[in-house]
């Protein structure tokens, strides 16, 4: 089973894998053979490889152990700085997130800036708009109506993820394999990382459009993973790297109503943008509960009225 892919709106997508238990098995054997490393990256003295990865190890013990955390993902794309930024809780199988990319051209959207939120509880999966008429309702997928989305992107059917509430920014750091320490700092780990969970945090959507194209083999890709305590803190990776390991295996960036030349002109700007992660908040309670019944609508209500030309029927909250 390839890792990591489900959609949580029609505009909304969110990929990731694992169980507690499960992510220290795919841990120790990556559910795709390892096989291609993109040539550049950091200096570091491989000589420190067994001690970085007893570092990297207790790490993500850490990070499993204290089961709940914040992260936020930032990346200054075309001039715009796309953030996701988001919450997670290993044992309750939950997670928060949001994305927020600036200047997109949506009515409705707040201070020019897009903003799509999505909730995963278990299997369940909700999503939405941060901004227009339903800002104030979720958008109810169910367990199963993930898949009519996957397939609407990808005119096909794909493997469920059994695990979508494990957001790719947590499948970057706890999958990460060392490399050794960076400039003699035993904080900073020089390692590599999956290619298409690194892409999927900020450009899901073009990931899962591309899915079809993705390459068999797990396609790892350098990156700097920094500690502060033992934990994991900021995760620096070049975008670029990450969709030219990819490409080179095979995969082909398509968006859907995107030509060739659109396609060329996304991994032209994109070969410059580095992408910042940081985790936060170990251990802190979060608060990640299923919206209230006056807060959802129906995914199949929603589909109905758009084939049909009709705006949906709202939430009874935005009525109020």
């Amino acid at each position: 089973m390839r890792i990591g892919w489900a959609a949580a709106a029609a505009a909304v997508v969110l990929a990731g894998c694992a169980s507690s238990e499960d992510v220290q098995s795919d841990r120790q054997q990556p559910a795709r053979t390892a096989t291609a490393t993109a040539s550049t990256g950091p200096a570091v003295d491989p000589a420190t490889k067994a001690e970085a990865t007893k570092a990297l190890d207790a790490a993500y013990e850490e990070f499993v152990d204290d089961s709940t955390g914040r992260f936020r993902s930032e990346a200054d794309f075309l001039d715009r700085i796309i953030t996701a930024e988001g919450a997670w809780d290993i044992e309750g199988r939950r997670s928060l997130a949001r994305l927020s990319t600036p200047g997109a051209d949506s009515e409705g959207a707040v201070d020019g800036t897009f903003v799509m939120r999505s909730m995963t509880i278990d299997d369940h999966v909700y999503g939405g708009p941060e901004f227009g008429p339903a800002a104030k309702c979720w958008f109810d997928y169910g367990t199963k109506g993930i898949d009519q989305v996957q397939q609407q992107v990808t005119g096909m059917s794909m493997p469920a993820n059994p695990y979508p509430w494990y957001q790719p920014a947590m499948m970057i750091a706890s999958e990460a394999r060392a490399l050794g320490f960076v400039d003699g700092d035993k904080d900073v780990v020089a390692v590599e990382v999956f290619a298409d969970s690194a892409l999927s945090v900020l450009f899901n959507r073009i990931m899962l459009s591309s899915y079809v194209t993705l390459p068999q083999e797990q396609i790892w890709v350098p990156a700097v993973l920094t500690l502060d305590e033992g934990k994991f803190s900021t995760l620096r990776i070049s975008l670029g790297d990450a969709l030219t390991g990819l490409e080179d295996a095979g995969m082909q960036v398509v968006s859907k109503g995107a030509s060739a030349d659109q396609a060329a002109m996304f991994g032209e700007a994109l070969e410059h943008v580095t992408m910042v992660t940081t985790y936060e908040g170990f251990g802190d309670p979060v608060d990640i509960s299923s919206p209230s019944a006056d807060e959802l609508m129906a995914v199949g209500d929603l589909a109905a009225a758009q084939s049909r030309g009709e705006s949906a029927k709202l939430c009874a909250a935005a009525k109020d």
